[in-house]
């Protein structure tokens, strides 16, 4: 994994060495099951998880080849709260989803807005896979030819979203891509590229973005750039600018080199006139996870396996911005063993952005003492804290 991981950084190494997208981890009722799932339907393929699970945590990861970038599933129970909990929200979402093959632009909800983008060349065998094994889906179009599959990652809540300019499947049902716009659709537009004959392969995965339902995203825009070194764009959703359904901001990490030639972006989104318009939403939705959450214990919690990862050279840098700006952010240290190897900083960052960001690095020259190793236990097998 570190060997990996290393090797991709090479790519950006000319860069001013910005965070880069490694992993994204997910909270499943079913590790094993939701990576199974991405095996079949994405592409991926089964890895050994490095770090080891306590109090009956499972855990389940894979990797998409060629791109080596990662996918995290954890299952906590003891961390379970006894009121709302992580399988409480699986059925609540599921529940607002409904089937996402009848869903489109025009029933797309707020919570649809914790997903995490990906970019393929050809998103035809994705499709199929899909098709044939009656998998729920939606798709929507974009821009002059980009295509938008949006899937949920069984026993997570969590959307999946794969793009392309590539779908070779004549009158697809596509919505057009508009959150603002509804009940609009087009037909599938073929790209003019000739398919692989007889391609039966998976084609490459990359990373494109991190989207997050954030109550307050001008707030986490403004995090990323400072604390993150990220950049601000201006958002490209133009319904948005017209019919003022929602809040987005969005930053983009704009390296020299990139795998499939584009920046890693967050989209940060307040969707506060799209549903649920009665119910839990994003903004109860996050005062839920800080109220479970108790970093300043040195504890972690169920809803922090939802986080996007990023590599970084040395956390060190971002520590000290932590403590020196006036953010007011909790945050979890971890390592891999208490001899070394790879440490974690996970920023509580969902009163504004609705999820936790982490940090990843094998350098931490300022490290305080007595960083816990994982631990997913109802309390901390270390009495120190990590957290200021």
């Amino acid at each position: 994994l570190l060997f990996i991981w290393s090797a991709s950084l090479l790519l950006v190494a000319s860069s001013k060495n910005l965070p880069w997208p490694v992993a994204t981890s997910y909270a499943s009722l079913n590790p094993e099951a939701s990576a199974e799932w991405c095996v079949k339907y994405l592409g991926a393929e089964k890895i050994a998880a490095n770090i080891s699970m306590n109090c009956n945590a499972t855990t389940a990861w894979v990797r998409f080849p060629g791109s080596e970038y990662e996918i995290h599933f954890y299952q906590t129970a003891a961390l379970a709260n006894a009121t709302f909990n992580f399988s409480t929200y699986v059925t609540y979402v599921d529940s607002l989803y409904g089937n996402l093959s009848e869903q489109t632009s025009s029933s797309y909800n707020q919570f649809m807005d914790f997903h995490q983008g990906f970019i393929t060349d050809d998103m035809t065998p994705f499709y199929e896979a899909m098709t044939v094994d009656n998998i729920q889906f939606f798709m929507v179009g974009q821009y002059p030819s980009f295509f938008d599959l949006f899937v949920e990652i069984p026993h997570t809540g969590a959307i999946f979203e794969l793009t392309s300019q590539r779908l070779d499947i004549p009158n697809a049902p596509i919505s057009n891509w508009d959150i603002c716009v509804r009940n609009t659709s087009i037909t599938t537009t073929q790209v003019n590229k000739k398919r692989i004959e007889n391609s039966t392969f998976f084609p490459v995965v990359n990373w494109r973005k991190s989207t997050l339902a954030a109550p307050h995203p001008i707030i986490a825009q403004l995090f990323a750039i400072d604390i993150l070194d990220a950049s601000h764009i201006q958002q490209g959703h133009v319904g948005v600018w017209i019919e003022h359904c929602a809040k987005i901001s969005w930053v983009a990490f704009e390296y020299n080199s990139t795998p499939a030639g584009i920046p890693y972006e967050f989209h940060f989104v307040d969707g506060y006139r799209y549903p649920p318009h009665t119910g839990l939403d994003i903004i109860q939705f996050s005062k839920i996870q800080q109220e479970q959450r108790h970093f300043s214990n040195d504890l972690y919690d169920e809803w922090s396996s939802n986080r996007v990862e990023l590599w970084v050279d040395d956390l060190s840098v971002y520590y000290k911005r932590l403590l020196d700006r006036a953010y007011d952010i909790d945050f979890l240290l971890r390592r891999q063993t208490q001899d070394g190897g790879l440490f974690t900083l996970i920023m509580d960052t969902t009163a504004f952005a609705g999820n936790v960001i982490a940090l990843v690095s094998d350098s931490f020259s300022d490290a305080p003492a007595n960083i816990s190793s994982w631990d997913f236990c109802s309390t901390s097998s270390s009495s120190s804290s990590s957290s200021m």
